[in-house]
């Protein structure tokens, strides 16, 4: 023959429920809050090994020096000027 409890309240039942299971509450969402620090840790760590995959840092990227042409010209020009100003003066 089944026992049939008696009518209570949702609010008695959970009473009796936290009762007998002390700290349930806190172990559940503790697991839960756990999970959900491993998930975004896991999808944290998968998104630097994809950016990283994608797109390699170069090693050193020091500007270059500027070489001019124009400027080379000049240079040559004057250089040529120099050596026949001291042919004729000299």
């Amino acid at each position: 023959m089944l026992i049939i409890p008696p009518p209570m309240s949702n609010a008695e039942r959970q009473r009796r429920f936290q009762k007998r299971n002390p700290g349930y509450d806190r172990r559940r969402k503790a697991n839960a809050r756990a999970s959900a620090k491993r998930g975004a840790e896991q999808l944290l760590a998968a998104l630097h090994a994809k950016m990283a995959a994608e797109a390699p840092r170069p090693v050193l990227m020091l500007p270059a020096p500027v070489e001019d042409p124009m400027m080379a010209e000049v240079n040559a020009l004057a250089a040529s000027l120099a050596k026949r100003d001291d042919k004729v003066m000299g």
